[in-house]
């Protein structure tokens, strides 16, 4: 039997008392806090239909063999990445898959607990057409390391209600996943002219403008000499970046593979299982290791593509979060192309707008920042109130510092204000500016 960790427990606990209340919720984990275990002793405990849809085959494999710890084999079925078995009490699928016959297989079925693993995909048209077609009445258990956007809207619209949610430092405090520490290097491209798809960067264009020899010797020189006795995974662009730098690197004499979705299953195995056991270095890929790769002795990460989405860049980050015997940290290089929107080491605590770190010892320095950003920015908007100081609201004149503000912002031609016209006018036009700012960012 699997010994649950405080927190783990305390999600069981959550996600029993909101189904009192609703058929729909999803809890926020980290990458690495055991999302798979508490999810299956959730679900062996209370309930005895279970369907689990997941977004890939990688996924497809983790969980069924993490089920084994929970359920006797004859009790799982699989289907996606080449399964096609029947319907039993837990059954594992590819979202992709379920379409056909197999669609009105499941909704004959009545699962009476349906679990949506990496629940930020679940505004994809597959995940909606499912829910949309299903009449009975499971109860919905979403699981994601971090929501597409901080307010988790995205999600409350099919799921309604995060019902428990730790963050990552306090897993880092604790010691139940690994410290890192970061350094950003500024590589100089330029890709402010690059497409979005998405909400995301256009792959192609980014490939076009970011697979050049200066930044992949970049790339290789940062892995020469930042990462040389790391276990390291080098997130790329594309498949072509990817490639192209595995062999750089292995050109010159490092040990490094690429791995990538439509690669040979028995070529991509080999290449994994050799980084397992330390027979390579280096470890290529886009997309293909951020949901569903568990290899704790990951203690390097390369960021050698740029996003702007915050729950792609804490994947990538989450793949060096767990503990592992002799490691100190995960040491993390984020590549900085020249964007004015960039996911960042911020992002890993937050999705505010702060200024970049450029560089940290450990998740506190992480939160430190951020905090004095805050406190900063709390300074400044008490040094604008100050002009409203109260020993002058007996005085129905305006003072020169709130005339230079109405003349700066072209507020002068409202006529002769008096102290609270002018403290409305500058407090409604601080107000607007807020908002465009804010729209700014989202968009």
């Amino acid at each position: 039997m699997i010994k649950l960790r405080p927190y783990q427990i305390e999600a069981i606990e959550a996600i029993k008392e909101e189904f009192k209340n609703s058929d729909r919720q999803f809890i926020e984990m980290p990458t690495g806090s055991g999302k798979t275990v508490t999810f299956l002793s959730y679900a062996q405990q209370n309930h005895k239909s279970i369907l689990i849809i997941v977004p890939s085959r990688e996924l497809l494999n983790q969980v069924y063999e993490t089920s084994l710890l929970f359920y006797h084999k004859s009790e799982l079925s699989r289907r996606g990445a080449g399964f096609k078995e029947s319907i039993k009490k837990v059954h594992i699928c590819i979202v992709n898959s379920i379409r056909g016959d197999y669609l009105e297989k499941i909704l004959e079925n009545k699962f009476d607990l349906i679990i949506i693993d990496e629940a930020h995909h679940v505004q994809a048209t597959s995940y909606k057409r499912l829910i949309g077609c299903i009449k009975s009445s499971p109860k919905y258990l979403g699981l994601t390391a971090t929501p597409d956007r901080a307010d988790g809207l995205l999600l409350k619209e099919l799921l309604y209600k995060c019902s428990y949610k730790i963050e990552v430092e306090a897993l880092i405090e604790a010691n139940y996943l690994s410290d890192i520490e970061g350094y950003a290097v500024k590589t100089g491209v330029d890709i402010s002219d690059i497409s979005s798809r998405n909400g995301d960067f256009s792959i192609l264009e980014l490939y076009k403008k970011l697979s050049t020899q200066s930044r992949n010797e970049m790339i290789l020189n940062l892995c020469e000499n930042q990462m040389k006795d790391r276990k390291t995974i080098i997130f790329c662009v594309n498949v072509k970046h990817a490639i192209e730098v595995a062999n750089l690197l292995s050109n010159k004499g490092l040990s490094c593979k690429a791995v990538y979705g439509d690669m040979n299953e028995k070529e991509k195995s080999s290449s994994l299982y050799a980084f397992r056991n330390d027979q390579i270095q280096f470890l290529c890929n886009c997309q293909l290791l951020t949901e569903g790769f568990d290899e704790p002795s990951i203690d390097g990460i390369v960021l050698a593509r740029p996003t702007r989405s915050r729950a792609l860049f804490v994947q990538m980050i989450g793949r060096g979060l767990r503990k592992f015997a002799g490691k100190i940290n995960c040491k993390i290089i984020d590549m900085v192309d020249n964007h004015r929107n960039l996911a960042s080491f911020n992002s890993i605590l937050s999705d505010g707008p702060f200024k970049r770190i450029e560089s940290f010892g450990s998740i506190k320095d992480i939160r430190n920042h951020i905090e004095k950003e805050i406190i900063d920015s709390i300074e400044t908007k008490l040094e604008r109130i100050d002009l409203f100081n109260r020993s002058y609201l007996d005085d129905e004149h305006i003072l020169p510092s709130m005339e230079e503000y109405l003349e700066e912002n072209n507020l002068k031609n409202y006529g002769t204000l008096s102290f609270d016209e002018a403290s409305f006018l500058i407090w409604y036009n601080e107000l607007k500016k807020g908002y465009k700012n804010a729209c700014t960012r989202k968009s």
